[in-house]
């Protein structure tokens, strides 16, 4: 494929979780299971016996290497193609020293893309995002930041 501009960065930040995480997590979920059996909300039991599973699963899986790139086609992130028209503006966000473009979308489920930039120089990135997508300030959704706050 041909990109006016790509890179490649990790989909996410992973952090080690000590063994008192795991534990940390077990005894919630437990406590949690207790109260729902206690008060007859099995489903809500087994809600929380697979989430905790799909949780911790989540959390050992480590991040994988991923290819973004924009060309006169689209946004790319390895083979998903996401349209200029389905794309509003842009912004890069620099905090925390983790550099970040962030893509407003139209798409009702994905309105926001948070795209990580690795090593790759910001005023690169926002050269080449400038010239298909306008530049719209915007922040990371609350749901990233209290997420990554946890450590996910």
């Amino acid at each position: 494929m041909n990109y006016d501009f790509s890179w490649h960065a990790f989909e996410y930040h992973h952090y080690e979780r000590s063994v008192d995480w795991f534990w940390g997590v077990g005894a919630v979920a437990l406590v949690l299971v207790v109260i729902a059996f206690i008060t007859g909300n099995v489903i809500f039991g087994i809600f929380v016996v697979v989430g905790t599973a799909a949780l911790i699963l989540k959390v050992l899986r480590k991040p994988e290497a991923r290819v973004f790139g924009i060309s006169r086609d689209g946004l790319h992130i390895d083979d998903t193609l996401f349209p200029h028209d389905t794309l509003e503006s842009f912004w890069i966000e620099l905090r925390d020293g983790n550099p970040r473009i962030l893509v407003k979308s139209e798409k009702l489920f994905m309105p926001m893309l948070v795209l990580p930039l690795g090593d790759t120089d910001p005023e690169a990135a926002h050269e080449v995002f400038a010239h298909y997508l306008p530049e719209v300030q915007m922040h990371e959704p609350i749901s990233e930041k209290i997420m990554e706050r946890l450590g996910f």
